[in-house]
C-alpha cells in the first residue's frame, strides 16, 4: 500500500502496530514527525526584511500545517516516543517559514539547510533529554 493511499488514521494505526512489534523485539523506537507543511509560497518570504513581512505571508495556523501528518497525540498515548518537529517551528498556535528573519524552507514542504539544522538540534535535544544520545 502506498502512502498516498492511506488516510492519517490508518497510517497512525500502522505506525503504532509496527513500533510495538519493534519494541517487543528489544528495539528502541522513536518516530520523527514531519515538519510543518505550508500551503503558502516561499516566494512570499524570500528577500524581505523581518519588519516588512506581514505575519500571514510567512506563517499559518499550526492545525492547518499539521493537517494530514501523523497524529502525534495518539502515538504518545500509545507509549510511542515522538520527536515533534512542529514544536521547533511553531509558537502560540502558528508555524512560520522564518526565524529571526531567516528563511527555513526551500519550498512549502521542505526545509532548507538552515531549517534542517534547526530540526537536527531538536532531534539531538530530544535524544539527550531522554538519555539516548549514545544509543548505537
Amino acid at each position: 500500500m502506498r502512502r498516498d493511499e492511506l488516510n492519517s488514521r490508518d497510517l497512525n494505526s500502522l505506525l503504532i502496530s509496527f513500533a510495538k512489534k519493534l519494541e517487543k523485539s528489544g528495539k528502541n523506537v522513536i518516530i520523527l514527525s514531519d515538519s510543518p507543511n505550508f500551503s503558502i509560497s516561499v516566494e512570499n518570504c524570500k528577500g524581505r526584511r523581518f519588519l516588512s513581512i506581514k505575519t500571514n505571508e510567512c506563517s499559518q495556523p499550526r492545525d492547518l500545517v499539521e493537517a494530514g501528518n501523523i497524529d502525534v497525540e495518539s502515538l504518545l498515548i500509545n507509549g510511542i516516543q515522538v520527536v515533534n518537529l512542529s514544536d521547533q517551528f511553531c509558537k502560540d498556535g502558528f508555524c512560520s517559514m522564518t526565524s529571526n528573519s531567516t528563511l527555513l524552507y526551500r519550498d512549502p514542504n521542505h526545509l532548507n539547510i538552515i531549517g534542517s539544522l534547526m530540526a537536527g538540534v531538536a532531534i539531538k535535544k530530544y535524544l539527550v533529554s531522554h538519555g539516548l544520545e549514545k544509543v548505537k
